[in-house]
């Protein structure tokens, strides 16, 4: 390599904070933001999570559950950390003045690299039932240690579909709010000609969530990575559920316009308490 462009790179690294890794970025944002970082033990491995405890009356926790980030660095291309280079749900729970809990995802920030991952479980197997008791187990290793009257789920893109997938097995869930999410792989696989995502659980091929579990689904209008018809296609049999469009959002933009009505909506819900 060239000298120059060499001290060229070295110097433009320096400007990125030291060439920060994604996992890095994330913990330095959590760390901004003053959120307690936890390593949760769960069935594949330790789920770095985090967590922003507020002092209030609510026996209510918030678990927020970030979209694929970079499974992919191309079509045919793996990634070697799918960790999201901007952690949307990071920032959106910034907003929210409830107890809450970024559920980590199996392989991500950080763990890529650990003997137990291997990149299936980021790619074609990221929505695999593997996947999901991972981190069913890990919500429960934190509720047994921070009981809780209500579970709420908070999920974007595969965050999303993660959630609908996770919630049946908490009873105390008593509601899941999704953007932009991929709420039928199958159909997402189709209008985009990829391969379907083999070993992976399809939220529109399960059993719907109770009636009792309020449900509140975004989609973007000029959404092109998950199209709102994925979404409303991933509702049918979800009786009672509320899908929505949000006509100036993408997939990632600009969704705090609606978090802190979301959140206001969400809050009129009563609590009750029922057994796990």
């Amino acid at each position: 390599m060239n000298y120059n462009r060499l001290i060229f790179l070295l110097f433009f690294c320096t400007l990125l904070s030291g060439c920060a890794s994604p996992a890095q970025q994330v913990d330095s944002k959590a760390s901004n933001y003053e959120f307690e970082k936890l390593a949760l033990p769960g069935q594949i491995l330790t789920h770095i999570s985090y967590r922003n405890v507020v002092t209030n009356k609510m026996r209510r926790l918030h678990v927020y559950i970030e979209g694929d980030g970079t499974p992919w660095l191309t079509r045919t291309q793996v990634s070697a950390d799918p960790t999201p280079r901007k952690a949307l749900m990071l920032d959106l729970m910034a907003l929210d003045p409830q107890t809450s809990l970024y559920l980590g995802r199996p392989c991500y920030f950080g763990q890529a690299q650990s003997p137990a991952c291997h990149p299936l479980l980021w790619t074609h197997q990221r929505y695999s039932q593997q996947v999901v008791f991972s981190m069913v187990a890990a919500l429960k290793q934190y509720l047994a240690f921070n009981p809780y009257d209500e579970l709420v789920f908070f999920g974007h893109s595969g965050g999303g579909t993660l959630a609908m997938l996770i919630a049946p097995y908490l009873k105390k869930t008593i509601a899941v709010a999704t953007l932009a999410a991929n709420l039928d792989i199958d159909a997402w696989a189709n209008h985009h000609s990829y391969s379907r995502l083999e070993g992976s659980l399809n939220p529109a091929l399960m059993p719907p969530l109770p009636t009792s579990v309020m449900q509140i689904h975004y989609a973007g209008e000029q959404d092109r990575a998950v199209p709102a018809f994925v979404i409303k296609k991933g509702l049918v049999n979800q009786e009672k559920s509320q899908f929505r469009v949000l006509k100036t959002a993408n997939h990632t933009c600009c969704w705090q316009k609606i978090w802190q009505q979301l959140l206001n909506e969400l809050h009129l819900k009563k609590l009750y308490t029922r057994s796990d």
